[in-house]
């Protein structure tokens, strides 16, 4: 996402003369994958994560080496459609990968705030994929499974309804942040997750300023978002 203080200011200054859905201090609060860090702190499991602020590095090598990760994904703090996402192998077999790593962190974390992320293999099994739960007024509504994509290449995604078990993981990433935001009301979020060595869910992103919601892939879930969006405007 370019120019976000741009947008989180227009959304704080729309928000004072007609009303925002979610709300501003919402918007503000997610525009930086930073959040991601205050959850865990509120016991949410995430996808493996080193943040590296604006102007800062780390050694990527060292990093993955004491985590025992044998591949990293890179990206921005702040973005959106895997702009400026890409994925680096570090194994033996994939020769100059950690300088590789190392040069792309190197020439975006000067200007922007980055975070170096184990890569989670089951992002590319069959049936695990990252999976998209989407939440209208807090409850479930639908969920889709996406494959990896990196910087230009095109998402692909199919409708994948969640498990109980996935479906009460949202509701522990809702309530988290709910605890973040001061019980702020969201008409709607996107929590996606990967699937851990172990089966464990992690999150790997909250998405709650304008996501994708794959309204054409659920049948009722569009009409189901615009009769909550009615009860809330009243």
């Amino acid at each position: 996402m370019q120019h976000a203080e741009r947008f989180v200011a227009w959304v704080e200054a729309a928000s004072a003369v007609t009303r925002v859905l979610n709300p501003a201090p919402v918007v503000r609060w997610n525009v930086e994958k930073t959040y991601l860090r205050r959850l865990e702190t509120r016991g949410v499991p995430i996808v493996p994560t080193v943040f590296v602020e604006a102007g800062a590095s780390v050694d990527v090598g060292a990093v993955a080496a004491a985590r025992d990760w044998d591949g990293v994904v890179i990206k921005p703090t702040v973005g959106a459609g895997s702009v400026l996402a890409e994925r680096f192998g570090l194994g033996r077999e994939e020769g100059n990968g950690a300088a590789a790593a190392q040069a792309f962190l190197d020439t975006h974390a000067p200007t922007r705030g980055m975070m170096v992320q184990r890569y989670m293999p089951s992002v590319e099994a069959g049936e695990t994929g990252e999976l998209a739960i989407v939440t209208i007024r807090g409850e479930v509504s639908h969920g889709v499974r996406k494959r990896p994509r990196f910087a230009t290449e095109d998402e692909r995604v199919e409708a994948s309804p969640p498990t109980p078990e996935e479906r009460a993981f949202a509701g522990t990433v809702l309530g988290a942040a709910g605890e973040e935001l001061g019980g702020a009301a969201l008409l709607y979020a996107r929590v996606d997750v990967m699937r851990g060595d172990d089966g464990e869910i992690l999150l790997s992103e909250l998405e709650l300023i304008e996501p994708s919601l794959y309204f054409g892939l659920c049948e009722g879930s569009a009409a189901a978002f615009v009769r909550a969006l009615e009860r809330v405007l009243g």
